[in-house]
Order: C-alpha cells, then sequence, then structure tokens
C-alpha cells in the first residue's frame, strides 16, 4: 500500500553513493544531495497547488524520478514513479513527504548529513 513503510523500497542505493563519493568527495556529493532533497521539497509544495493540472504533476514527478535516481535516493524516486503513472496526488505527496523524512535520516545515517529545509 502505498505510504505504508513495509511495503516501501529502501531508502537509498549505498553503492550509488559510494561511487559519487569516490568520484567527487564527500562534500561535494552533500551539497549536491542537499539540492536534490531541495527539489523533492519544492516538488512536494508544488503538488499541494490547487492549479497544478494532472500532466503538470506527471512532468514534475518524472523530473524528480530522473534526479532522485541519479543520487541514489530510491525510495524518493518510487515515489515519484508512481506518481509519473497517475497515482493520486495527495497520497503522492504525503508519501513523498515520508520519503523525504526518511531519505534525510538515512543520510545522515550514512554520513551524509544534508541541512534540514523545510517541515514536511
Amino acid at each position: 500500500m502505498p505510504g505504508d513503510d513495509a511495503a516501501e523500497p529502501t531508502i537509498i542505493d549505498h553503492g550509488v553513493l559510494r561511487g559519487l563519493v569516490d568520484a567527487l568527495g564527500a562534500p561535494a556529493v552533500a551539497g549536491y544531495l542537499d539540492r536534490a532533497l531541495g527539489e523533492a521539497e519544492s516538488a512536494r509544495d508544488q503538488l499541494a497547488a490547487p492549479e497544478l493540472t494532472e500532466d503538470a504533476a506527471r512532468l514534475l514527478a518524472h523530473r524528480l524520478r530522473g534526479t532522485a535516481a541519479s543520487f541514489g535516493l530510491v525510495r524518493i524516486a518510487a515515489v515519484a514513479a508512481r506518481l509519473e503513472a497517475g497515482e493520486p496526488i495527495e497520497p503522492g505527496r504525503s508519501a513523498l513527504a515520508q520519503a523525504i523524512g526518511a531519505t534525510r535520516e538515512a543520510l545522515a545515517a550514512a554520513g551524509l548529513a544534508t541541512a534540514r529545509r523545510r517541515a514536511t
């Protein structure tokens, strides 16, 4: 069930993150992750806009899925993929907020803590 942690995928892909850290260094990766999480938070906020069309929501989700997948943010990418496939916006927005929080916690545990942006 969407939003149920037991049914959700892994939060982050440690292999992708290790590869990025090896190539770019931890400080640079932490900066990129902070920006990627900021984009996810922005998408979460945009999904609340009453004027958002279904097509615009799908495009927003498509972009977020690509960014999240590039940085190994598996759970965020999975939520974005469901939104892109047509999951209703409000449950998807809620799941995205949960995924962002879980991702921040997982990144902190992996030593790649990012600055907390906005409350979910």
